[in-house]
């Protein structure tokens, strides 16, 4: 275990190593927190949780960029009062699931 000493002689484990949430856009953050936040509205806080399956979150994920595409083309964002969904904040919702469920495999096989 690398140690990092600290100018007042403390001492710590390197954290070089460990994941760095805390340079994840708070942008981004939020929207996936509104996302979440409808998504408990109609079906509960962390249903999410209790297992989507892969090929639901992948067509779902394929369909919102989709649907950003074809919104940008028609010069929608959601600045400009677009009436449409979040589609990128649904689609980070679709990649936090099969980010979650890649995860939670992974842990099933040790």
């Amino acid at each position: 275990m690398k140690v990092k000493t600290f100018k007042s002689g403390a001492k710590r484990e390197d954290k070089s190593h460990k994941p760095r949430p805390d340079l994840i856009s708070p942008y981004f953050e939020e929207r996936l927190g509104f996302v979440l936040s409808k998504g408990a509205e109609v079906h509960g806080a962390r249903n999410w949780e209790k297992g989507l399956p892969d090929d639901s979150a992948l067509s779902s994920l394929i369909r919102h960029l989709m649907a950003y595409k074809m919104s940008k083309s028609k010069g929608y964002t959601k600045l400009s009062n677009n009436p449409e969904d979040d589609h990128l904040g649904q689609a980070a919702f679709n990649l936090m699931v099969l980010i979650h469920n890649e995860e939670i495999n992974k842990l099933k096989q040790i």
